[in-house]
């Protein structure tokens, strides 16, 4: 898993970018954003208006960080 925090004007987010099988048997790369409190101390997952956690879904991790932050 690949960890980078990112400082937006209002805040920092955490990404997490770790790799997953696909049902095709290819790797694809899966990024999930958190928000950063009280210095990093408190960290707050960020969920769709479905309840369901945000999911970036990428074929590099590279994409998946530039995809997360954009």
């Amino acid at each position: 898993m690949t960890c980078q925090c990112v400082e937006f004007a209002h805040g920092q987010c955490l990404i997490e970018i770790e790799p997953q099988l696909s049902e095709t048997g290819q790797t694809r790369y899966v990024a999930r954003m958190s928000v950063l409190e009280e210095a990093g101390s408190i960290v707050r997952p960020l969920f769709g208006q479905d309840g369901r956690r945000i999911k970036i879904f990428a074929t590099s991790e590279r994409l998946a960080l530039r995809v997360a932050v954009s």
